[in-house]
């Protein structure tokens, strides 16, 4: 991965880069949170994951899969998950089911807003239980901005991390600012 990386960050390198790969369990979420910010160097992703993975990865908000990571997915990329592999395709079989997911890459237009959104998702479903406010307010956020930013964003006080678009996620930052304890 950090051959990769270096090769990417080259400057006398300026060619882009279509990346395809099989991504094992373990390293599949770091891989893609290194790739997909790349958009100045690779135009898509297409890679073979886990099926849990590829949910993750895809899911949109309100099903059981969508977290932090579909969040952080969708700010760099358009997702698509593509067909399934079930064990019996590979010898020998694992014993996990595997899809392909590929990701077409946007260009970012203030790469440092994009982290803060990102940051801010995985604060809000660090508790992915409680209401938005409650999880925010674990993490530093001052209770009366994060009110305040939900009301004027039409979006009711109990809403819980689930169940906000990752648009909302880039609304609700950009109201926030500023407003996490120190």
């Amino acid at each position: 991965l950090d051959t990769v990386t270096d090769h990417l960050q080259c400057p006398a390198r300026r060619q882009r880069f279509r990346v395809v790969g099989n991504l094992p369990y373990r390293i599949a979420t770091a891989v893609i949170g290194r790739l997909l910010p790349r958009a100045d160097r690779i135009d898509d992703v297409t890679v073979m994951v886990q099926q849990e993975v590829a949910e993750r990865l895809t899911a949109l908000p309100g099903q059981p899969a969508y977290g932090a990571l579909s969040v952080f997915v969708r700010l760099h990329a358009e997702p698509q998950a593509r067909f399934g592999l079930g064990p019996g395709a590979f010898s020998p079989p694992p014993a996990v089911a595997s899809r392909i997911v590929s990701f077409r890459l946007q260009a970012a237009d203030d790469p440092a807003r994009r982290d803060s959104v990102a940051a801010l998702a995985r604060d809000a479903f660090a508790h992915r239980r409680k209401r938005l406010i409650n999880s925010l307010r674990a993490v530093g956020y001052e209770t009366g901005p994060v009110e305040a930013a939900l009301r004027d964003m039409e979006l009711a006080p109990t809403a819980r991390a689930q169940e906000l678009s990752p648009a909302q996620f880039v609304e609700l930052a950009g109201r926030l600012d500023h407003t996490k304890g120190r």
